[in-house]
């Protein structure tokens, strides 16, 4: 999988999100960071699929290109 876009998240929120993704059935990648982020990486989606990850966590994903 090659990530395009990504979204950040404190450790407490990541059980839930990971559950709601699971749910979705979206293609992802789980990375932990320092001080207790967690990274969720996804790659090119469709739009209706977009949607759904956007609606999760309430914004716009951050760009890896």
């Amino acid at each position: 999988m090659f990530p395009s876009f990504f979204y950040a998240v404190p450790w407490r929120d990541a059980a839930t999100v990971l559950t709601r993704l699971k749910q979705i059935g979206v293609p992802y990648r789980v990375d932990q960071k320092e001080d207790g982020i967690v990274v969720f990486l996804f790659p090119d989606v469709p739009v209706r699929l977009y949607g759904l990850i956007r609606k999760l966590f309430g914004s716009d994903g951050k760009s890896l290109t």
